[in-house]
């Protein structure tokens, strides 16, 4: 499979057409992909996140897939968001997972952050200070093909019964009594009548 890259969108409401750079998966085999950034941050960049961060505001990245057969009509990305005091506490450490079905096409996205803590009393967000650029890993989780329906083998088995009754194959394994009963209840009742019969006889003749 070709390389395939994700353009990423910028964290800020003012800065959503920033391009941070893109991603690259070798082959649907591997279990990483590639981060290639495509500039440091900004002195603007790191304010802005610290803007973001400070009124409870959201980091979102947007996803966008480039092959040989995508389109740029068609919008095919993806989108997901954490909390920008949690990235911001995370000091920009960062884990992407990108969702992939077995034809390599991306579906989603989830983007993981270290628990640093957002809670007033303990978030100093002047005094904390930024690398200049992203610490990214990317994890790719391809769909599976999961187990095959039990129904396509019960079908499979009555296909066959049905073959092998057509040619008189269908073996009977019921009981005797249960393939037979209808012909043993009347020799059963015939055989009663009959033993009957001296008997209703003899008190005849002893009258």
């Amino acid at each position: 499979m070709c390389g395939v890259s994700w353009r990423r969108v910028g964290f800020h409401p003012r800065a959503l057409s920033d391009r941070r750079g893109t991603i690259h998966v070798k082959s649907l085999k591997s279990s990483s992909g590639i981060f290639s950034e495509q500039e440091t941050l900004s002195l603007e960049d790191v304010n802005n996140l610290r803007d973001l961060a400070s009124t409870n505001g959201y980091y979102r990245i947007r996803l966008q897939p480039k092959s040989a057969e995508s389109s740029d009509d068609v919008d095919n990305s993806v989108t997901t968001f954490v909390k920008a005091c949690a990235l911001f506490t995370s000091r920009l450490t960062e884990t992407i997972t990108l969702s992939l079905d077995n034809a390599g096409h991306l579906y989603g996205v989830g983007l993981i952050v270290p628990d640093g803590g957002c809670e007033a009393k303990t978030l100093n967000l002047d005094g904390m200070s930024l690398p200049s650029s992203f610490n990214t890993s990317v994890v790719v989780m391809l769909q599976g093909t999961g187990q095959l329906p039990e129904t396509a083998t019960y079908i499979q088995k009555l296909e066959k019964e049905k073959r092998d009754k057509a040619a008189g194959q269908t073996q009977d394994n019921r009981s005797f009594l249960a393939k037979y009963w209808m012909y043993i209840v009347p020799v059963v009742v015939l055989m009663m009548l009959t033993s009957q019969q001296p008997e209703q006889q003899g008190e005849g003749g002893s009258q």
